[in-house]
């Protein structure tokens, strides 16, 4: 089954205070940037510094950390939660101080 043909241009796209960490590394540091209709963009950069990030982020392959991220007229709110290692780590160092 084929899906239906898409009519018009690509939605508007907008990256706002995009943060995404990997530990303690931080990919992506608060990027903002605004994709206009019809036109082409290019993201230019020395390896690692984090382009393939930004765009997993952009398509949901990684969940940023922090930021928003609009398509259209539809905005994605991210907000910043300790990683569950992180927060394991402080149960298990509570439990062993005797809290």
């Amino acid at each position: 089954m084929s899906s239906p043909p898409v009519s018009g241009p690509p939605p508007r796209l907008e990256l706002v205070g995009i943060t995404k960490r990997f530990g303690s590394f931080v990919a992506n540091d608060e990027v903002s940037l605004t994709l206009n209709r019809r036109s082409f963009h290019a993201l230019l950069g020395e390896n690692g510094a984090g382009k393939s990030t930004l765009a997993k982020c952009i398509m949901g392959y990684h969940l940023a950390d922090s930021g928003d991220i609009a398509v259209g007229e539809s905005v994605r709110h991210i907000v910043y939660s300790a990683p569950i290692a992180e927060i394991d780590r402080h149960l298990v160092a509570e439990k062993m101080a005797g809290h």
